[in-house]
């Protein structure tokens, strides 16, 4: 009966990495608040900051780093981009993270900070945010 459960929580554990994956090479098409459309995929996205009504959207083309500023909530990007097998996570009021690209740098009791794997950027982690960080960058070590 233990093994039933052991078994089924491997078999979700591949599934979601699978789905996760096929979902990762998805182009999504981001409707902008001025009506405009922008087409993403979400293995190249690094990350996202908001600022006001606009996001900078942090992505790699042909292995070199981009920035595209996009009239848009931050809200309005994590409700098109998001879902239970995105490896986009939000992790602060600021910024969306895809797992892929970062790591924990620092962490204390109060606070922690994830960069970049292949660069010096830090992004903060809010505390409510901490938890549900950890875990997915769990998932995705690599």
């Amino acid at each position: 009966f233990t093994v039933c459960f052991f078994v089924l929580g491997i078999w979700q554990y591949l599934n979601r990495n699978k789905i996760s994956s096929l979902l990762a090479n998805e182009t999504y098409t981001v409707e902008t608040l001025n009506g405009k459309s922008v087409a993403l995929r979400l293995n190249d996205i690094l990350f996202i900051r908001s600022d006001d009504n606009y996001v900078d959207v942090h992505y790699l083309s042909e292995g070199k780093r981009n920035k595209i500023v996009l009239r848009s909530s931050l809200k309005n990007i994590e409700s098109q981009v998001v879902n239970r097998f995105s490896p986009i996570i939000r992790c602060h009021r600021q910024y969306l993270i895809n797992t892929r690209f970062f790591q924990i740098k620092n962490q204390s009791s109060r606070s922690m900070l994830l960069s970049l794997k292949k660069n010096e950027d830090q992004v903060p982690v809010s505390k409510q945010f901490v938890k549900q960080v950890k875990k997915n960058l769990s998932v995705n070590p690599n």
